[in-house]
């Protein structure tokens, strides 16, 4: 779905002429390609600020890409991905617009699944005979 299209903007049987209605729409046909598909659903893309596309996956993140460079920005996004993985934390926020950083907000604790508790090996300790 995509939202914060201006009404005045919306008339049948004309072309939409906003930049990023178009830019969003390559975001989503990228998507297919990218390293995020199988991992995520996209559920909403938000033009509604300039320069810039949020996005909401099914999951519950939100992800704020630039209007170019869906490519690269989809191959930081798996490397954000791959990161809460390991650290065993849930993204909120990951903003993608900001070119040197990858700003991560974490979600709420209480929103995050439990982690599995390892399991505990036991050992014997051999007695010296």
């Amino acid at each position: 779905t995509i939202t914060g299209i201006p009404a005045s903007e919306l008339r049948p049987g004309k072309p939409l002429e906003i930049p990023q209605v178009k830019e969003a729409l390559k975001l989503v046909v990228a998507f297919d390609n990218s390293p995020m598909f199988g991992l995520v659903d996209l559920k909403q893309v938000d033009v509604a600020e300039p320069e810039v596309l949020k996005v909401s996956t099914a999951q519950g993140n939100e992800v704020i890409f630039r209007l170019h460079d869906f490519d690269g920005q989809y191959n930081r996004w798996r490397m954000a991905h791959d990161y809460t993985q390991r650290v065993r934390q849930r993204m909120g926020v990951l903003d993608l617009s900001v070119s040197n950083n990858v700003p991560i907000l974490w979600a709420q604790q209480s929103d995050a699944p439990i982690p599995a508790p390892k399991a505990k090996t036991t050992r014997t300790r051999r007695k010296n005979v």
